[in-house]
């Protein structure tokens, strides 16, 4: 089970709240609960903290919304099942698409309930694949990055204090985090230029092997969603996955020593949300998992690999596989 973090358990105590997202103290009445992964991309009750009421509402729409509705997120809710506050079976809707030989449509709804449903002018063409439509929507690699590179510094910002409480404030340099989670322009900005964090994004061509361990981990977690806090010698790195695809990662500079070093710290955090409820682990302990079921696999590949293969004919009627 999740122990109860340093920052919840500070802020119930206390009249003012501590908001990571503004940097300030707000009393409680002002703020209002945040997921810190949205349950329409696969968080859960429980993996939330008390932030800025009005600073929140720009996040659901500005940060956490256009993730949720963008084109290849939506189609990996539609498959995952992923539903929002609403509980609404997740869909995607588009007014611009035309068959693949060119008749015009007005209206396309893709759920994974109904499949691909169509609207045109007159009897719709038999359709049952997306790739038999193009759409006139596009998403450019630049709001692709932004999008996904945004939220990742929102969740850095949320989990950081969630998990370290006080320590995140003044181990990590989490202004960092904060210029990047409210900056929408473009990233090669001198603005962000700037900075002294490091950023890796979905589809990017880092092949650093921390990076590759990240990407490795977001995809096995049996298409969950996860998020880890690594700290490495004087920075700290935050990955996301959502719904068992790799989202990103951040790093920022970090006074490692200030951070807490209990066992469940060891190595770093990993928090992946599991049968609707966040699960916390040791970074050490879920890359010795991973290590002990590669070297099994390894183990029974080698095996089956070796084996002589059975000389018995099969009998007649028998199959041969």
């Amino acid at each position: 089970m999740l122990p109860a973090p340093l920052a919840l358990t500070t802020v119930t105590s206390m009249s003012n709240i501590y908001c990571p997202y503004t940097d300030r103290y707000l009393p409680k009445e002002k703020s209002s609960s945040e997921h810190i992964i949205p349950l329409a991309l696969g968080g859960a009750n429980g993996f939330e903290l008390p932030v800025d009421a009005e600073f929140n509402k720009s996040v659901g729409s500005q940060i956490d919304g256009k993730l949720s509705n963008d084109f290849f997120m939506t189609l990996r809710r539609i498959r995952a099942g992923a539903r929002g506050h609403s509980g609404k079976e997740p869909s995607y809707v588009s007014k611009k698409v035309q068959t693949s030989a060119g008749e015009p449509l007005l209206r396309l709804r893709l759920t994974r309930s109904s499949g691909i449903q169509l609207w045109g002018r007159g009897e719709p063409p038999g359709v049952d694949s997306l790739s038999q439509v193009t759409f006139s929507e596009q998403t450019a690699m630049r709001d692709f990055r932004i999008r996904r590179i945004r939220f990742v510094a929102k969740v850095a910002l949320s989990s950081g204090y969630f998990i370290f409480g006080d320590s995140f404030r003044t181990a990590v340099q989490h202004s960092d985090l904060r210029t990047i989670m409210n900056f929408s322009g473009d990233f090669e900005d001198p603005t962000i230029k700037s900075l002294a964090a490091g950023v890796d994004v979905q589809l990017g061509d880092n092949k650093h092997p921390i990076l590759q361990a990240f990407r490795y981990v977001t995809r096995i977690v049996g298409g969950a969603s996860c998020v880890g806090l690594v700290p490495l010698s004087d920075r700290i790195a935050f990955f996301v996955g959502l719904l068992g695809e790799y989202i990103g990662t951040i790093e920022v500079p970090c006074t490692k020593a200030e951070l807490p070093h209990e066992p469940i710290h060891s190595l770093g955090t990993f928090v992946c949300i599991q049968e609707s409820r966040p699960i916390i682990s040791s970074w050490e302990r879920l890359i010795t998992r991973v290590g002990d079921h590669l070297r099994a696999a390894q183990t029974a590949t080698k095996s089956t690999t070796t084996e002589s293969p059975p000389t018995e004919k099969p009998s007649d009627g028998q199959s041969a596989t």
